[in-house]
């Protein structure tokens, strides 16, 4: 029973709601409500007050920013509502019908344009595009349409960079607070329908309303920056990289014969990686320079003063053996190396030490030992001493024996620590050189990544 009652009462409720909206109800409507309309008229009670505009926007979605041309492209949504006091009628007296579609030239609607369009001024909506009317008068008036603006690059710190657009729209030749009066009914626009970007992020939104002297401005405010991900790993670590690798030459053997090919292709690399940022970079120098052009052009000197440091390396290898080498230059090569190589010659010193430490004890041990007995020897063992060999020694003869023996170890030692200046050749020289340049453009590669890292913190 229970069901019956229910299906019946759906039906009623059905049959009830066909038969009150006719299509005679909504076709007397219409003629109704637009035969004495003026669509040129201001829809107001009294021409000294100002027509109410409600605006709001609707972002759907980021389509592109064009860094060169310096374009915003975006899809959207404007929201209008305002009330007509022409377009009010008793939905009981019309089969309950309380609001329909009619097309946006059959009615007054508040004329905007896109004051910074990008290419042409329009005006917003197309011919087909509908405004719902509600019986209490309030119209309401959605044009969706892509909007280009124009938008000033900041790329100081591209790929980390952010950029903020605002789009101005403004009415067409109406007196502001006298005419028309354009409010917000939200601080920020809806992106309940926003898609996401794969280039960009939406940061933040803001819409205010500028009224002036002569003339009201709707503004749309877009924070965006851009995901470096892409960036990061096609540009800045393929250029680090290729900016290490450029150290390495100074390791290849001379004789090889490819230090300078190696060079020019490094540099021949980072040529062609500042040609393909520099596509997608504005040729503009307002307001900076993008620090990553910095940074590669960094690379590109560092790779170009290496180049020639190979050059210089190589020349010097293979310079003549009959060309001397200045003595200021080989003591200069010996004293560098000496400070270099010192803790592994302290390391063989303090061995050789020990060892001469026991031979010269070894030395003083004999030599004491035979002093001693020959003091303790009497007078007449010494005679029998003399008297069968003519050359025998004296308690000075043995000491000054063990003096001699001593200063021939010490003298031994110490001329392992001379560095002969007579046996370094061009050979060496090169050597010493590519040992320095290699260090020296290491760390210039490491301080200069150190400083870009700096330049982009809190990026």
């Amino acid at each position: 029973m229970g069901r019956f009652a229910m299906m019946l009462y759906f039906l009623v409720g059905c049959y009830g709601s066909c038969i009150g909206q006719t299509y005679s109800d909504m076709d007397r409507l219409h003629q109704n409500l637009t035969s004495r309309y003026n669509k040129n008229i201001r829809p107001t009670e009294s021409l000294k007050e100002p027509t109410l505009v409600e605006m709001g926007f609707s972002l759907i979605h980021i389509k592109e920013f064009e860094e060169k041309p310096s374009r915003l492209g975006i899809i959207g949504m404007l929201m209008f509502e305002w009330r007509d006091c022409n377009m009010v009628w008793d939905h009981r007296k019309y089969g309950g019908i309380k609001t329909f579609l009619i097309p946006q030239n059959d009615v007054w609607k508040p004329e905007l344009f896109l004051g910074n369009a990008f290419s042409s001024i329009q005006p917003l909506g197309f011919d087909r595009l509908n405004i719902r009317v509600r019986s209490d008068g309030m119209m309401s008036w959605i044009p969706a349409n892509v909007y280009e603006t124009p938008c000033k690059a900041d790329i100081t710190y591209y790929p980390f960079d952010e950029h903020t657009c605002s789009l101005y729209f403004v009415p067409w030749m109406y007196l502001p607070k006298t005419e028309l009066v354009l409010y917000n009914k939200t601080a920020k626009p809806d992106t309940y329908m926003y898609s996401k970007s794969g280039q960009w992020e939406l940061i933040d939104t803001g819409i205010r309303v500028n009224t002036g002297v002569s003339i009201q401005e709707f503004i749309v405010t877009i924070k965006f920056r851009r995901r470096p991900l892409f960036n990061i790993v096609n540009i800045l670590i393929p250029a680090s990289v290729i900016g290490l690798l450029i150290t390495l030459v100074f390791l290849l053997p001379a004789e090889s014969g490819e230090r300078v090919g190696f060079s020019i292709t490094v540099l021949l690399a980072l040529t062609v990686f500042l040609t393909i940022v520099s596509e997608s970079l504005p040729n503009t120098s307002d307001p900076n320079i993008p620090r990553i052009s910095y940074l590669l052009a960094g690379d590109l000197v560092i790779s170009t003063l290496a180049t020639l440091c190979t050059v210089l390396g190589l020349r010097l290898h293979h310079k003549p053996e009959a060309n001397k080498v200045p003595m200021w230059l080989q003591y200069f090569t010996c004293a560098i190396c000496w400070s270099c190589k010192v803790s592994r010659r302290n390391i063989s010193n303090l061995d050789r030490s020990q060892t001469n430490s026991s031979g010269l004890s070894d030395i003083y041990h004999r030599g004491n030992f035979k002093v001693k007995e020959d003091y303790t020897r009497n007078d007449k063992e010494l005679d029998d001493l003399k008297q069968k060999s003519p050359r025998s020694t004296t308690r000075e003869d043995i000491l000054m024996t063990n003096q001699t023996e001593v200063s021939r170890y010490q003298k031994d030692a110490a001329h392992d620590d001379v560095i002969r200046t007579d046996t370094v050749t061009w050979k060496h020289i090169a050597s010493f050189f590519d040992a320095f340049c290699f260090v020296f453009f290491l760390l210039l590669v490491v301080i200069k990544n150190v400083f870009a890292l700096a330049a982009y913190n809190g990026y």
